[in-house]
């Protein structure tokens, strides 16, 4: 096993606790609205966040990769639905699901860039 560098265990770590909100919203998403491809995409994409965060111990460069492209294909699903909370006056900020739109976009954003920071290389010399 190689050393991995803080940047990339900081990307694991995010890379990690995304793949929980993510499982916990595909949850949620099925508890109260009954939704299987909520729970299947949720759970599914939580799965491959988990297995990133594991592999960068292994192969850094491709775990943080299909890290960054799990947090994009999340983000085209949650920002739009963030974007309509904001236009939406039924929705209120203490919706729960709001709430988990909310958390989704802004874990999704830090997880796409610790992963392309954990890729760069160190300048300077």
């Amino acid at each position: 096993m190689a050393t991995i560098s803080a940047k990339h265990k900081v990307a694991a770590g995010l890379a990690a606790l995304y793949g929980a909100l993510s499982i916990t919203g595909g949850i949620f998403g099925y508890v109260n609205k009954g939704s299987s491809a909520s729970l299947y995409a949720g759970c599914g994409a939580g799965a491959v966040l988990l297995l990133c965060a594991i592999g960068t111990f292994k192969k850094p460069t491709v775990a943080m990769i299909v890290a960054a492209l799990a947090s994009i294909a999340l983000l085209g699903r949650f920002v739009p639905l963030v974007i309509r909370s904001f236009d939406d006056a039924e929705s209120s900020a203490s919706d729960l699901a709001v709430l988990i739109g909310r958390l989704m976009v802004v874990g999704g954003v830090l997880v796409l860039f610790s992963s392309a920071f954990a890729l760069s290389k160190s300048s300077g010399g």
